[in-house]
C-alpha cells in the first residue's frame, strides 16, 4: 500500500481541491491510501473525508504557499505520519518539509499565467529553476499551457509531466427536482438561467460579469437570471458592486453551495469569466 499525502493550503474549495476529490472516486484503493494535509477549518475537509481521504488539519498554512512556521508544522506532521509520497498542490512549504524529511515529492501546477520577466531572465530564472527542481522529484502540469509557463520560468522539460484534469460525470436530476430548485431560488417562469460556479476572487472575473448584466438590462434584456455560487475573500466587494449596479434582482449571490450537480442541471448557460490563471477549468469540465 502506497500512502500519498496531498498538501494543499486552500481554505476554500477550488480546482485543485476538486482534482483530489475526483481522483479519490476512481483511485485504486487496494494500492493507494490517500491523505490530505489542510489548514484547520478548510471547507475541503468534509468533501475529502466523504470521498474517503484521511484528513490531517494543520494550524497555519491557510491560503499561502510558503511560511517558515508552516514548514516547521508540516515537518512535524510528516515525521510523525511518514507517508510514502508527498503530493503538493502549490504549497511550497509542503515541498520543503518533504525534502527535509527525505520523502519523495511531486508538485502539481494547477494554474497558467503570463510568466513575469523576473522569472524569464537571470538571476530570477536561475532561482526559480533551483527552487522548483530541488524541492520536487517530478512536476505535474495540468495542461500544455501550464507546462509552457513552467518551461518559460526555467524548469527543465524532462522534469514535467502533463496530466490533464478530469471530472466525474454530473448526475442528472428529474424535471420535478429542477422545477423545485427554480422555485426555491425564485427564478421567474421563462427566464434563461446563466450560472458561474467559482471561488469569489478578483481574477475570477465576477466584476466583468456584473458589468455585463448591467449592460444587458440597460438594453432592455431582462428575461434572464444569473446564479453566482461560491464564497471567497472577494465576496464583500462583489456584493457592493452588485448593489451599486442595481442588478441584485437578476444576479443572485448564492454563497457556498454543496448541491453543485443540482445547480448545473438548471443552467441553460454556464459562464467562465476568469482571466490570467486558468489552465483547465474544472467548473467548465
Amino acid at each position: 500500500m502506497i500512502r500519498v499525502l496531498n498538501a494543499i493550503s486552500d481554505t476554500n474549495i477550488g480546482g485543485a481541491g476538486r482534482v483530489i476529490v475526483n481522483y479519490l472516486r476512481y483511485s485504486d484503493r487496494s494500492r493507494f491510501e490517500t491523505w490530505a494535509a489542510l489548514p484547520r477549518g478548510s471547507l475541503l475537509k468534509a468533501p475529502l473525508e466523504e470521498a474517503g481521504a484521511r484528513v490531517l488539519e494543520v494550524d497555519g498554512m491557510a491560503d499561502r504557499s510558503y511560511h517558515r512556521d508552516d514548514v516547521r508544522a508540516l515537518k512535524e506532521l510528516l515525521a510523525r505520519e511518514r507517508p510514502d509520497l508527498v503530493h503538493t498542490h502549490g504549497c511550497l512549504s509542503g515541498r520543503i518539509a518533504a525534502r527535509g524529511c527525505g520523502i519523495p515529492v511531486v508538485y502539481s501546477r494547477h494554474s497558467s499565467f503570463p510568466v513575469p520577466a523576473k522569472l524569464r531572465y537571470p538571476p530570477g530564472r536561475w532561482v526559480n529553476k533551483f527552487v522548483n527542481e530541488h524541492y520536487a522529484d517530478r512536476i505535474v502540469a495540468v495542461s500544455p499551457a501550464a507546462r509552457d509557463d513552467l518551461i518559460q520560468g526555467g524548469i527543465s522539460p524532462g522534469k514535467i509531466a502533463v496530466v490533464m484534469n478530469g471530472v466525474a460525470p454530473t448526475p442528472g436530476t428529474s424535471e420535478t427536482e429542477r422545477a423545485a430548485l427554480r422555485q426555491e431560488l425564485s427564478i421567474p417562469e421563462g427566464d434563461t438561467v446563466f450560472g458561474i460556479l467559482a471561488r469569489l476572487e478578483d481574477y475570477k472575473g465576477h466584476l466583468c460579469l456584473t458589468e455585463a448584466v448591467k449592460l444587458l438590462r440597460e438594453k432592455g434584456r431582462r428575461a434572464f437570471t444569473v446564479l453566482v455560487a461560491g464564497t471567497g475573500p472577494f465576496e464583500a466587494e462583489l456584493t457592493r458592486a452588485v448593489e451599486a449596479a442595481g442588478v441584485g434582482d437578476t444576479m443572485r449571490l448564492l454563497g457556498f453551495r454543496s448541491d453543485v450537480a443540482a445547480l448545473l442541471n438548471i443552467l441553460d448557460v454556464q459562464l467562465n469569466c476568469s482571466y490570467g490563471t486558468e489552465a483547465t477549468s474544472m467548473a467548465l469540465l
